[in-house]
């Protein structure tokens, strides 16, 4: 014979264990969904002797986004957007503070270059630029730094 007071408990333990799951799962996707930087890798570009520490883009989110709102990048820093397939990409300094070197990569090589200042009213427009070639890849710096690093058009650019 059935014994009922074993199958309620049963029953709440299994439920108890299953709430347990359920719960584990959706913070872990919401992990990896809100914090998509967290899990990867921070790749270096290596130019000569100097090593820049990149933060990597891939998200169309995250691309929009950007450096906007920030106070400054450190000087050993950059932004790399990572793209799934070469295009035409434009950039803007929307909600920029600081200017940036930006540098257009197609297989490893700068194919554009532009320095960006920082909006000074909302009159002047939101400084932008759109390459005339495909990249693959978008690097953004400090302004100056591309220059003291010697990365002009057709420099390698090496990650490791």
């Amino acid at each position: 014979m059935l014994n009922i007071r074993q199958t309620n408990s049963s029953v709440r333990h299994a439920t108890f264990w299953m709430i347990v799951v359920v719960a584990v799962i959706a913070v872990v996707s919401a992990w990896i969904l809100f914090y998509p930087h967290a899990a990867a890798s921070t790749p270096d570009l290596i130019v000569g002797s100097q090593r820049i520490t990149l933060e990597i883009v891939v998200t169309p989110a995250a691309r929009v986004h950007g450096l906007s709102g920030r106070v400054s990048l450190p000087v050993d820093h950059g932004m790399l957007f990572v793209f799934s397939s070469p295009g035409i990409y434009s950039f803007w300094m929307n909600e920029m503070r600081f200017p940036l070197d930006i540098l257009w990569i197609s297989q490893g090589i700068v194919v554009d270059e532009a320095t960006l200042s920082v909006p000074t009213s909302t009159i002047d427009g939101i400084p932008t630029h759109t390459p005339e070639v495909l990249a693959d890849t978008v690097l953004e710096l400090n302004a100056g730094m591309a220059e003291k690093l010697g990365l002009t058009i057709g420099s390698p650019i090496h990650i490791q």
